[in-house]
C-alpha cells in the first residue's frame, strides 16, 4: 500500500538517490524503510536497489530491526518486549529512557553503517572471485 500511495516511481527515485552514496544507501533508505514500512515489510525496499547492494541492504536492515523500536515502536512490535525490559531496568534506577531511547537509536545507525559498507565489501569480493558480473 506505501509503495502504491507513493507510486513506484517516485520509490525508484528515492532509492537511485539514495543507493548512489554508500552512507546514505546503509542509513537513510534503512531508516525510511523500517521507520514506514516496519519489520519485515521493510525488507522489500531492497528490491529497488542493484543486486550487488541487496545482500549489504537485507544485513543492515536487519540489523536495525530492533534499535528503532524505543523511540518507534510501530517498526518492529514483536521486538517492543525486549525494549519496555530494558527500559524498566532503566526507570528503575530513576534514568530518562527518552536519552536511552535516542542513544539506541543513534548506536544503531553507526552499527548498520559499518556493517552495510562490511557486508558489501565482502559481497562484491565474492563476487570479483566467482567471476559474476551484474
Amino acid at each position: 500500500a506505501f509503495i502504491h500511495i507513493m507510486g513506484q516511481e517516485r520509490i525508484n527515485k528515492l532509492a537511485q538517490l539514495t543507493s548512489k552514496n554508500i552512507i546514505l544507501r546503509y542509513t537513510v533508505f534503512n531508516v525510511i524503510s523500517m521507520f514506514f514500512l516496519g519489520n519485515p515489510m521493510a525488507y522489500t525496499m531492497g528490491r529497488f536497489l542493484p543486486e550487488k547492494y541487496k545482500p549489504a541492504f537485507m544485513d543492515s536492515c536487519i540489523t536495525f530491526c530492533h534499535p528503532i523500536t524505543g523511540l518507534f515502536p510501530n517498526a518492529n512490535p514483536a521486538e517492543l518486549f525486549v525494549w519496555l525490559g530494558i527500559a524498566n531496568g532503566i526507570a528503575q534506577l530513576g534514568l530518562p529512557t527518552s536519552e536511552l531511547a535516542v542513544r539506541y537509536f543513534l548506536a544503531g545507525v553507526i552499527v548498520i553503517l559499518i556493517r552495510g559498507i562490511i557486508t558489501e565489501k565482502i559481497t562484491l569480493y565474492m563476487m570479483k572471485k566467482k567471476g559474476v558480473e551484474l
